[in-house]
């Protein structure tokens, strides 16, 4: 008689738990609130109220008016002055207290100071457009730490989900172990091994509780709020075929690049304006003076004058060429900061570039991995029941199949992370936050899991642009191909001696 093994039920809920921790994929998984929230609304909210960027408008602000300042030097002054004085002192009995009121109009028109007001104004018009352009490059990194931060909360939050779904597993294999030693199937050592996987397990999901509250905090710092139940991620705008094109790109129209260039040309026209202050100046004068006084000698008296007034620098103590040398320092220091910029340029879109095309045959190489794993898991409990595997043998499978799984959704979340890194260096971090626009009739844009051709593009750019082996990828596949051979010879033999006490129908693979 063929009587049923006592494991037989809980191998079921395993493989149904196995199968929900395998659906877990890029916005799939329970919501941890009530409202589901996309990128574009996160972004829009941190655009708006984030204390950061607020304070780098304001001080864009600030900049901005030096270009008035600047100007104002240049243009005509008018100024009033008035005046009244009574005299107490001196008094007789054949006069009152002296009463005296003055007033003045003055007013200056400068016609030549040199250049240096028409440089300063330049320079600061300049400083004005580099400030813009890094208060661009502060919105494009506020833009990608929310997309950082929101990827991070959707990562954080699917690995707990995974921590909990490997823990219900060796909670199961737990019993499942304890099971079979009490009829004699299991030693002690396999009971204990299970207890010990399940406690680390449990360790590793309390933790990444704390990884998940911690990415929550770090949301709601730049955002503004907690994150609610997190939608998929649009799809990335297109990016370059070719790291080279990125690079071009970012030098032209990267804000980076703009605020060094802006920056240079600014420090030309301060040290222009710096020499000019050797310069003479000339300017019109004039003024209009009125006074009244009243006592013991009453009358009025107007004087009017108008002239031209003409400065020569003779001798400043050194102040001007000192400020002219200051002035050429800091233009030198300014050309040097522009070729910089450009090489860090160059490095962080090559490197983002790369990480993205990385995470591309990641995605493919997880994917894989997954599959082989889970049929991996599934070939090993049939094998233990066989008697060709232990207890360990199946816990090594659950966690192999647990990395792969946490390694997909890291690859995930790094492949769009760099991408939008790309962005933002190319001074495009804006288009992630505008909604992307499809043609009338045209299906929205698969994920690399659910896309094979893209899983196809990704094996092919890393083997073209990578020194990374994949024909190392299929091994654990063959490796269960060829587990799964020996074990149908074995059964087999089983089959046909019929001495063994296991449920030998529940061995046989569908299909």
């Amino acid at each position: 008689m063929i009587r049923k093994s006592p494991a037989a039920s809980s191998i079921a809920t395993q493989r149904l738990v196995l199968r929900a921790i395998g659906t877990v994929a890029f916005g799939v998984g329970p919501a941890w609130s009530v409202r589901a929230e996309s990128l574009p609304e996160a972004l829009a909210q941190a655009l708006d109220s984030n204390p950061v960027l607020r304070g780098a408008r304001a001080d864009f602000l600030a900049v901005a008016a030096r270009e008035d300042i600047a100007r104002a030097a240049g243009q005509p002054s008018l100024s009033l002055a008035a005046r009244s004085e009574r005299s107490i002192g001196n008094r007789n009995a054949f006069s009152d207290p002296r009463l005296i009121r003055t007033g003045g109009l003055d007013v200056a028109v400068p016609i030549f100071q040199g250049g240096r007001v028409r440089e300063a104004v330049r320079a600061a018009a300049l400083r004005t457009e580099a400030r813009a352009e890094r208060l661009r490059g502060e919105e494009g990194d506020l833009i990608l730490e929310v997309v950082r931060a929101y990827l991070d909360a959707m990562q954080r939050r699917r690995l707990v989900e995974l921590r909990q779904g490997l823990v219900t597993v060796l909670r199961d294999e737990l019993a499942t172990t304890v099971s079979l030693k009490r009829h004699a199937e299991a030693s002690r050592t396999d009971v204990q091994q299970a207890r010990a996987r399940l406690a680390g397990a449990e360790a590793q999901l309390a933790l990444a509780e704390a990884d998940g509250v911690a990415a929550q905090e770090a949301y709601r710092r730049v955002v503004g709020h907690l994150p609610a139940s997190l939608e998929e991620p649009p799809p990335l705008p297109d990016l370059p075929a070719a790291p080279d094109e990125a690079v071009d790109i970012a030098i032209a129209y990267g804000p980076e690049m703009a605020e060094a260039r802006a920056t240079a040309q600014a420090a030309d026209r301060a040290y222009a304006a710096a020499r000019a202050n050797r310069l003479p100046s000339l300017g019109f004068a004039g003024s209009v003076d009125y006074g009244n006084a009243t006592g013991n000698v009453r009358g009025d008296h107007v004087d009017a004058r108008i002239g031209l007034v003409l400065r020569v620098p003779l001798f400043q103590g050194g102040r001007v060429g000192a400020a002219a040398r200051q002035a050429g320092a800091l233009r030198q220091a300014a050309r040097e900061d522009v070729i910089g910029t450009e090489r860090a340029i160059v490095s962080q879109v090559r490197t983002s570039f790369s990480r993205m095309r990385a995470g591309r045959a990641m995605i493919a190489a997880t994917d894989a991995a997954r599959v082989a794993d889970r049929e991996a898991v599934k070939d090993v409990r049939i094998e233990r029941k066989a008697g060709f595997r232990d207890t360990l043998d199946v816990l090594d499978a659950e966690q192999e199949l647990f990395e792969a799984e946490a390694a997909h959704v890291a690859a995930r979340t790094s492949t769009y992370a760099a991408g939008a890194a790309v962005l933002r260096a190319m001074g495009r971090a804006g288009d992630i936050a505008a909604p992307v626009k499809r043609a009338p009739g045209a299906e929205p844009a698969r994920s690399a899991a659910a896309a094979p051709s893209e899983r196809v593009d990704g094996v092919k750019i890393l083997r073209e642009g990578l020194a990374f082996d994949l024909r190392s990828l299929p091994k654990r596949a063959e490796a269960a191909s060829r587990l799964r051979l020996e074990y149908e010879t074995a059964s087999l033999a089983v089959v046909a001696a019929r001495r063994l006490d296991y449920d030998i129908g529940g061995l046989a693979r569908p299909g």
